[in-house]
């Protein structure tokens, strides 16, 4: 399971460095709403998940911005 939260976690740090200069927040947040997407998903597999992959996929709903995603990565760092 690890490589595929590795690469939404490479994906989503390139978007992440470009940010500021490259994208408006409209832009970014649709980015990261199509990863965290692909990352619900993951999470919902049966398959076993490391503490990195709970780690990887907060980080990545901590980077959508709202309320609703930065309590869905605290629970989310608390697991790994």
């Amino acid at each position: 399971m690890s490589k595929e939260f590795e690469k939404l976690f490479k994906e989503d740090q390139h978007h992440v460095k470009r940010l500021a200069k490259h994208y408006t927040g409209k832009e970014f947040n649709v980015i990261n709403k199509k990863l965290r997407e692909k990352v619900a998903s993951l999470l919902k597999e049966k398959k076993e998940k490391t503490g990195r992959d709970y780690f990887i996929a907060s980080i990545i709903f901590h980077h959508g911005f709202t309320i609703t995603t930065s309590k869905k990565a605290v629970q989310l760092a608390k697991k790994a």
